[in-house]
């Protein structure tokens, strides 16, 4: 009993000191802010709305922090060290199709009759990629004379880890891959 009462007394106190420490190094929310939030939930402004954002919220995440205080501290620690170092803040993985993913040249006919999507119960449209048929038609207008177009595949960690397998066509220009268009995104254990 003795160990629970001292967690929770460090997690309070671990939670006060980050609470205060939030409060003086927060920024103010500019007007920019204030309008999307308004946008996203046009009632914050009621007193229900309110209640729920100063007291029952903060309640709760202080509860949180309080019971998972190390996590909290992990959190914080790694929050210091990014802010007073902007290289750590780490950009967001994007995929790029590369030569080595190209699989096969193929051609706008090609596709289209490869890809038309049949529907027995009529749900989608018989065109090809069926919903994603206006996608499809927006990633044909990058296509410029002299171009050609392929099937790629290619073996992806996203930024959170995870492998995925992904596959579709991409525009080559001077035998350099731009744009694609992507049909397949499967994610796979590592073995």
């Amino acid at each position: 009993m003795v160990y629970l009462i001292g967690y929770i007394s460090i997690g309070a106190l671990v939670t006060l000191v980050i609470l205060v420490s939030h409060q003086l190094t927060k920024k103010p929310s500019s007007e920019l802010e204030s309008l999307i939030l308004d946008g996203i939930h046009h009632d914050r402004n009621k007193w229900a709305s309110k209640l729920l954002d100063v007291i029952v919220v903060p309640i709760l995440g202080a509860s949180l922090a309080i019971i998972a205080w190390p996590v909290v501290i992990y959190w914080k620690i790694k929050e210091v060290i990014s802010s007073g170092n902007p290289d750590a803040v780490m950009e967001p993985k994007e995929f790029s199709v590369s030569q080595d993913y190209l699989l096969t040249k193929t051609s706008i006919e090609v596709i289209e009759c490869e890809e038309i999507v049949q529907d027995p119960l009529g749900a989608v449209s018989d065109l090809p990629f069926g919903h994603l048929h206006h996608a499809w038609l927006k990633f044909k207008e990058n296509l410029q004379s002299g171009d050609d177009i392929w099937t790629f595949s290619a073996q992806w960690e996203s930024e959170w880890g995870c492998q995925e397998r992904l596959a579709g066509y991409v525009i080559v220009t001077d035998d350099r891959p731009n744009d694609y268009f992507l049909t397949t995104c499967r994610s796979f254990e590592t073995e």
